[in-house]
């Protein structure tokens, strides 16, 4: 099935762009009707001054690349979402991922990141990554000249790992974004457990690990019988000591029993035995299995002489609208026990 594409990836597919190189904003903007200016800027990262056709959009000049290119596209898309409105955005409005999703800042975010990170140029990318990593996501930013937050927040929703992403500061948990093939319960605790390799990076000054590290689950997450299972960690550290961590989940945290798999085909869930289904058959999977001889797939049966597992109910019933009669036995000839066998002598 052919993925929807957001209002960001039309304009780009519109401008024919089909490689991150291509994602030139100064020029997206000029196609959409808004002229880029670099000056100083106080108090704000970028700010967008419009009429009904025509806007001019500022972007601070003292900010990284990164930083700039992001503050473009969110003011890009306040220009998509609310041309007309009067708007402010603050130092903290801009990237701000734990606005609410209702916030107009939070819908200017996901059209920059659409923008900078379209999914249908990421998704080729992403089927190649066999684990969630940091060296992972950074290659990706890096192609893409993305933040590595954005980035990671784009791999966390876009389904293809059973992975969590969590924001902390020194006092609590600020946001997190989880795949949505993750289970509800599997939520990150409220602060930091000081026996993770996040805490002792925040609190300690520790250096950040070159791989992801197992921990036991119960501490980043406090459901019942969390104890029982483990997840992988790694973190790095973001300005205004606070520390972002990226969590990979066992298979007991997707829904529907999905088995992740690091190939281009996605999940995949057992049926019976060693059968299995695609993705888009996920929700046969759910079904209670039925063996290969008793399953009735293809046949034009009505239930009520045959049962739904299988099990013949009466000796008539229908195949392909026709009524027959099922065959019956062959007689077997009757043995006599031992006791009653007539002993022959050689």
């Amino acid at each position: 099935m052919k993925a929807v594409l957001t209002a960001a990836e039309r304009i780009l597919q519109s401008l024919g762009i089909a490689d991150p190189q291509e994602i030139d904003l100064e020029a997206i903007a000029w196609t959409q009707g808004a002229v880029v200016n670099y000056r100083p800027l106080d108090g704000c990262e970028a700010r967008i001054l419009g009429s009904a056709r025509k806007a001019v959009i500022s972007v601070n000049s003292r900010s990284p690349e990164r930083r700039r290119r992001f503050s473009m596209a969110h003011e890009l898309g306040h220009w998509h979402h609310h041309r007309g409105q009067v708007l402010f955005c603050g130092k903290d409005d801009i990237g701000n991922f734990a606005n609410d999703a209702m916030n107009p800042e939070r819908h200017a975010d996901a059209f920059a990141s659409d923008l900078i990170l379209p999914n249908y140029l990421l998704a080729p990318r992403l089927n190649k990554i066999k684990r969630p990593t940091l060296a992972a996501a950074r290659d990706l930013s890096d192609e893409f000249c993305a933040s590595l937050t954005a980035t990671l927040i784009k791999m966390t929703l876009s389904n293809q790992f059973p992975m969590v992403i969590a924001c902390y500061n020194k006092t609590k948990r600020r946001w997190f974004e989880r795949a949505p093939m993750i289970q509800p319960w599997w939520l990150p605790v409220r602060a930091l457990d000081r026996q993770t390799f996040a805490a002792d990076m925040l609190f300690n000054g520790a250096a950040e690990e070159n791989f992801p590290r197992k921990m036991p689950a119960d501490t980043w997450f406090d459901f019942k019988g969390s104890d029982r299972f483990e997840v992988t960690e790694q973190s790095f550290r973001l300005p205004d000591e606070e520390i972002l961590t990226v969590l990979t989940l066992p298979d007991a945290a997707i829904a529907v029993r999905c088995i992740y798999k690091s190939s281009r085909q996605a999940a995949s869930c057992a049926v019976c035995g060693k059968r299995a289904t695609l993705p888009r058959n996920v929700d046969r999977a759910i079904r209670k299995p039925q063996c290969g001889r008793n399953r009735t797939n293809g046949w034009n049966v009505k239930w009520p002489s045959i049962r739904a597992w299988g099990q013949y109910h009466s000796r008539r019933y229908w195949i392909d609208g026709r009524r027959i009669r099922a065959a019956p036995k062959a007689p077997q000839r009757k043995r006599p026990c031992r006791s009653r066998a007539l002993s022959v002598d050689p």
